[in-house]
């Protein structure tokens, strides 16, 4: 399969590489700019090719792919590092299936991520945040100034200090222990799910991707020229994202892109990308499709059809791609190196795998169940079953599994913590 340029100009490999200049430090400080300011500075291309004007105390360890990971103690972040790998290398802390140790009543959850002791819950539709004592799911307060989370992946972004939230009309800057707003970003379009590394906070918002300080002053702007959906995976100094079928690499310190392409018959959705062994991996519309960074996305492999979209990033580990395809129930596992399959289960996927240790967890929806599966095989190791619906994809810390479940068309759920008998 071959790739384009946006605009389809030809140009040689080499060529390719183009070096768009982005904004630098711009003067804004305190609250950031209001919308009229958001296009000052920012250059890129268009989609026809032409000129327009983590959290700390992470520690790497390997996990059987070719070098050490970023790991954590909870879950702290989207899909876990980020690399988006959705792979904790560390094991569930005990054996067996767990018991519901409590029941919290809450919005409808997106997505959940834990750190320091504290679950906090992207609520999409309710447009808040809600910080929840991940022992005792006691709540500790709700954020619900963010309009609504609207685009691809619904989460949130932490750093020691606060939570990022992108909503429809800025990104917000929540405090992590008062719950009160530090700031806002205004971007006069509905804002894609953030991602901070290494002291910055990046954020799209249509056809912008933004550097943001935790100050909530801008540190550089770039126009992609396709609207922007999903968080990037940041790879030591560069920002993979991809964008209404695209898939570009741009500079994290200078905003500059680096390369770009759109896989050829690809159209949206794609997923956000994953890293993992000097490879990305997108998925999305019928296939999960491998690329080489390191030779500007170069085309590795594309899996089999798998007869419906993949709305949701694979998780990586263990030298297997680990994806879901909810319409046509089934969740694959297919062979890192060459795509081939190499087992299939019939499970309706909420959202996406994970994996800690050498086991798959996923949510079936269809028959409320949480499912642990051997990594290896996908042999049942077991099964939970809710009374109430279930269709958010489970995050695992040391000790528990913590899932969400909302009645179709409605705002409020019910947030599981499941610990050992």
């Amino acid at each position: 399969m071959t790739g384009q340029e946006r605009g389809g100009s030809g140009r040689s490999r080499a060529g390719r590489r183009r070096f768009l200049s982005a904004v630098g430090v711009t003067a804004i400080s305190g609250l950031s700019g209001c919308s009229a300011d958001i296009l000052d500075g920012v250059t890129g291309t268009d989609a026809a090719g032409s000129d327009t004007g983590a959290t700390g105390g992470s520690t790497p360890t390997a996990d059987g792919m070719d070098g050490p990971k970023e790991e954590h103690g909870g879950w702290p972040r989207y899909h876990y590092d980020r690399w988006n790998t959705g792979h904790r290398t560390a094991p569930l802390g005990f054996d067996g299936a767990p018991a519901v140790e409590w029941e919290a009543s809450v919005g409808g959850v997106s997505t959940i991520v834990s750190d320091d002791g504290t679950l906090y819950l992207a609520e999409g539709e309710n447009g808040a945040v809600r910080a929840v004592d991940a022992e005792t799911g006691e709540e500790r307060w709700v954020y619900d100034a963010v309009e609504r989370l609207e685009l691809g992946v619904r989460t949130v972004a932490l750093d020691d200090e606060a939570a990022y939230v992108g909503g429809t009309t800025a990104v917000h800057a929540i405090d992590r222990e008062s719950g009160q707003q530090r700031w806002t970003f205004d971007v006069s379009t509905p804002a894609s799910a953030p991602v901070v590394a290494d002291g910055r906070i990046y954020v799209g918002a249509g056809e912008l991707l933004f550097a943001i300080d935790p100050d909530g002053s801008r540190q550089w702007a770039l126009r992609t020229g396709v609207r922007i959906r999903n968080p990037p995976a940041v790879v030591d100094d560069t920002l993979y994202l991809t964008a209404q079928a695209w898939l570009i690499a741009v500079d994290a310190a200078s905003g500059e892109e680096l390369w770009s392409l759109k896989p050829g018959g690809a159209t949206p959705p794609v997923t956000a990308p994953v890293y993992r062994a000097g490879r990305l991996y997108v998925g999305g519309p019928s296939h999960v499709y491998a690329y080489d960074p390191a030779a500007e996305g170069e085309h590795l492999w594309s899996t089999e059809t798998l007869n419906q979209v993949v709305y949701e990033s694979p998780a990586v580990a263990h030298g297997t791609v680990y994806t879901g395809v909810n319409l046509v129930d089934a969740l694959h596992a297919f062979d890192a190196e060459t795509g081939d399959r190499t087992w299939q289960r019939s499970v309706t996927v909420a959202g996406s795998p994970v994996v800690a240790g050498d086991t798959v967890y996923c949510v079936d929806e269809e028959y409320a169940e949480l499912r642990a599966l051997g990594a290896s095989d996908g042999s049942d190791r077991w099964r939970v079953s809710f009374e109430g619906n279930l269709n958010v994809q489970p995050v695992v810390t040391d000790d528990r599994i913590y899932v969400a479940g909302l009645e179709l068309g409605n705002t409020e759920g019910t947030l599981y913590a499941l610990g050992a008998r």
